[in-house]
Parts: structure tokens; sequence; C-alpha cells
């Protein structure tokens, strides 16, 4: 599972968001590789297409609030999706503007001990072996005790030198000063234990130690100062790590990662619902984002399907954040072997368009964004190029172009809604 390569197995979602406006029906037609490559969209096609401002009224009411000074938590956004979200190019080409505007909250949830692993303001390393936390992530059936935490995912070392270690790149200017580390973990035996080391800080977890959360996971928060690094070692009897949450002490935006390669909005569906929620609930989200749909046009399962799944899943999200705003992003454009655009993008997208409105969320058309049915082809021969070649996957230049859309969308509409706002000094 190559994540930020986008070399999965599985074709992941790519997901984008706009307003509720459906995507308009386009005829799909066939492209050969020889054929010359479709023009650009022009302004008023990608307007039809669905890409328009998007409506985050709570979210944007939080971000207000940070302009003018008078909030002092941060304002967080839960991103779950497939591979294209795992790789963190596409998300953090929307966390840059966002926290360059509002100002930088952290990392937000950063995993630990998985094989290959990106993301954009951390980087992990590890020694030893690990196993994932479950087998098969992506999967959409229940799996071990259905207890995963947050992210629906982590890992345990399975030989006695495993370590692993979260250094934050130097030169953030958020990094400087007081940070807050939270790691997350779950000691399955009486025997289950750890250390870890933050600059001058040296701990060693047991079982019955850290503060046990209502989900059930356990927690220990280790404060530092100027220390940019994190290292779990000395791990006995393969205790679950679930990841660190790195946050700043001053308040600003943090968009937690939250992909897994291969996954379906049917994959979450498939957690323990309560302890889920909870840990949703303890992030206090202001914006959750939902990327799906590019597995899904790769299943044979009735579009009509979908309405059932989101309805549920948008369910234990609002049981857990009920003033957070939703944002569902479409697929993004997937072909076949004579690359023509399969015709269940177009269906999803519209499909997932219409959800949105009735479900009372936001909507990014990717599809739109890139251009619509042969988008992709254009995209992957064009120059310069924007994906690659295993016809569903994008490249990091791809990921950023869309992130900067959605980002650049956010920033627009938020400037309408408070035109006045200046950011306090």
């Amino acid at each position: 599972m190559l994540l930020f390569l986008g070399l999965s197995a599985c074709a992941p979602a790519a997901p984008a968001v706009s307003p509720v406006t459906p995507v308009e029906a386009t005829a799909i037609t066939k492209v050969s590789v020889s054929a010359p490559l479709p023009a650009e969209p022009s302004a008023e096609d990608q307007r039809v297409a669905g890409v328009v401002p998007l409506w985050l009224p709570n979210f944007y009411a939080s971000l207000h609030e940070l302009d003018a000074g008078r909030r002092q938590r941060h304002v967080r956004v839960l991103w779950f999706g497939d591979s294209h979200t795992a790789a963190d190019f596409w998300t953090q080409a929307v966390r840059d503007p966002l926290q360059a505007r509002f100002g930088t909250g952290g990392a937000g949830l950063v995993l630990l001990g998985l094989q290959m692993y990106r993301h954009g303001q951390a980087h992990v390393s590890r020694t030893g072996q690990w196993r994932i936390i479950p087998r098969s992530p992506s999967a959409t059936w229940p799996q071990q005790d259905g207890f995963l935490g947050l992210a629906g995912m982590g890992a345990a070392p399975t030989t006695a030198d495993a370590s692993v270690t979260l250094e934050l790149p130097g030169g953030l200017e958020w990094a400087r000063g007081p940070l807050r580390w939270e790691l997350l973990y779950r000691l399955p035996e009486l025997t289950s234990t750890f250390a870890v080391q933050s600059g001058d800080v040296h701990r060693r977890v047991l079982a019955g130690a850290g503060q046990v959360r209502p989900s059930g996971l356990s927690s220990m928060v280790v404060e530092t100062r100027g220390n940019v690094s994190l290292t779990v070692d000395a791990l006995v009897d393969a205790p679950e790590l679930f990841g660190v949450i790195v946050e700043a002490e001053a308040a600003g935006l943090v968009i937690d990662t939250l992909g897994i390669n291969g996954a379906r909005a049917a994959t979450l569906l498939a957690w323990d619902a309560d302890p889920w929620v909870e840990e949703v609930k303890a992030r206090d989200p202001a914006l959750v984002v939902l990327a799906y749909g590019t597995n899904e046009v790769g299943d044979s399962a009735e579009v009509s399907v979908y309405r059932e799944q989101y309805t549920h899943l948008l369910g234990r999200l609002r049981a857990a954040a009920p003033g957070a705003d939703c944002l569902l992003l479409g697929p993004t454009d997937r072909v076949g072997r004579d690359w023509i655009t399969d015709p269940r993008v177009v269906l999803i997208d519209e499909a997932q368009a219409s959800l949105a409105k009735d479900l009372g969320c936001a909507f990014f058309s990717t599809l739109g964004a890139m251009g619509g049915p042969g988008s992709l082809r254009r995209w992957a021969f064009g120059n310069p190029r924007l994906a690659r070649r295993d016809r569903v996957h994008l490249l990091a230049s791809g990921y950023r172009k869309l992130g900067a859309a959605i980002a650049n969308q956010m920033l627009e509409s938020y400037a309408a809604r408070y035109p006045d706002a200046e950011r306090a000094q």
C-alpha cells in the first residue's frame, strides 16, 4: 500500500466539494489515446459543473471568531477519505492557505508505525517490525472488536527493537512555541508497556496509567516548548498506538487527515459506532469532510445504496458534532483501459450532489473541477502532467490543484460572508 505514490491495489476515492447544485449530466464520449486532448473547461463550464462557492456557515463563523481574536479554541476539520486523502497532498493544499490566513493550530492527528505514511506537517520514521490494525483497514465489514480509533487504523510492534519517532520539520513557526502532544493508545495485556521521550520528558507507560477517554482509548499528554520530536520505544507485549495529536498553544486551524487506502464511505460504518462517535466528539470539529466515491465507481452496487450509507454516517457524525458543517467531495474522473470515463463516475457525482442537498451538506464536484468526463486523460497526458497513468490516481501536482480550488472557494465564500473581516494582530 503506497499511499503517497498512489499505488494502492484498490482504487481510492477522489472527493472534492461543491455546493448543493447537482452536476449537469454530460454525455460520456469515447476518447482514444491518440486523439487530441480536450480543451480546458471554460469558467462557465466549471460553473455549470458545480464549481461554485461553498456554503459552510458554522465553519466560517468559527474562523471569524479566530479573525476577531475572540476564540481560544482551535478550529478543527476532520477530513475522511480514501488514498486521495491519505497521501495528504490534497489536504495539505487546503491546510496551507487556510492556516496562513487564520493561523496554524498544529498538525492534528498523526498516525504512527505504518509502513508507508506521509503527513505534510510531520515526518514519521520507525524501526523494527510492526503490524497494522486492523488487518484490512479499508474493509466494509467489522474487524477485531471494531474499536479502531478516530482514523480507523493503528499499529502495534511485533519485534523487540521496534520504535517510532514523530518529528516536525524545521522552520515551522508554530512549532517554536508551546506544543501539546497527546498520544492515543491501548495496552492489550497487563504486561504491555512502552516509553515516551520528548526533549527533557522521559516517561514509562504501564497498564492502568494514563487517562482513559470515553471511547475506551487511553491517552497521555506531553507538553513541550521548543522541542519538535517525540519518540515511542521500549515497547513490550504489543501496545497498540492510534496516533499522536500535535497542536500549538495558540488557537488556529487544524486539519486531521483521516484517509485510508481503498476506503469507501461504508468503511466507516463497519467501525463500532459508540467509541468512534466519542473520538469525533473529543476533536470538537467545526467541519467534517467526506471524500469518497472513486472506489465506489469500481463496485457493482446500485448507486441508490449510497443514500442510506451517507444518511447513517452523517447521523453518527451529527451525534458527535451537532454544530459542525459537512462537506461531501465527489469522485475524481476514473477511466477504463480505453481511457473512457466510467459512467458510474457521473452517476455517483450526481447522487452525492443530491444527497448533500437533502442532508444539509455542501458539495464539491471534483469531476467538475477537473473538467468533466474525459479530464483524467488530459491530466495524465497533458503538459504539465497532473495525473498518473494508472487511470485512477493523480500526481501530487493534481491533488494540489484540486486543494487550491477548494481553499480558494472557502476563502472567497468566507470573504463574501464577512467582507470587513481582518486577521486580528
